[in-house]
């Protein structure tokens, strides 16, 4: 009976050990690495999930316009009158079902970043819209990192 204990509880350990990846993943105590994408000019972003935010979109009875939804992402207008903080919204056609909401922040109230940039590609489903994919990217004050839109760090 106690062989069987010890076995049983090596089993169990050895199971466990084998699982940790997954575990730690889905629980959030690994960092993933962040995933890199570049557009068709050489601008480097990087890729964002859009698991929350699609999960608010089909929670919502109601349907959103990608303006709407792009709005719901990002905070779309400067809080305070301090500085000359610009966010800006565009809408670049890419099929009827699909369209890319561009946002970008630039001016802002911090030591080292100038400003960030935030490309969202929705599809409609059906009479709704998705995110099917996020992307960001930034820049530097002058003298602070690079003055180009990319992901390079801002010191």
């Amino acid at each position: 009976m106690r062989l069987f204990n010890i076995i049983s509880i090596a089993f169990i350990l050895l199971l466990l050990i084998s699982c940790k990846d997954k575990i730690e993943s889905k629980v959030g105590f690994q960092e993933k690495p962040k995933q890199e994408v570049e557009n068709e000019s050489g601008e480097k972003f990087e890729k964002l999930d859009v698991s929350e935010l699609n999960m608010k979109l089909v929670k919502s009875e109601e349907q959103f316009t990608p303006e709407a939804i792009m709005k719901m992402y990002y905070p779309h207008e400067v809080e305070g009158a301090e500085g000359n903080e610009q966010i800006s919204i565009h809408r670049k056609q890419i099929s009827k079902t699909e369209v890319e909401m561009i946002l970008t922040h630039e001016n802002m109230l911090d030591d080292s970043m100038n400003g960030e940039k935030y490309v969202l590609r929705l599809k409609k489903v059906g009479d709704r819209w998705v995110a099917a994919s996020l992307k960001k990217n930034w820049k530097c004050w002058e003298g602070r990192g690079q003055n180009s839109w990319g992901i390079s760090n801002c010191n």
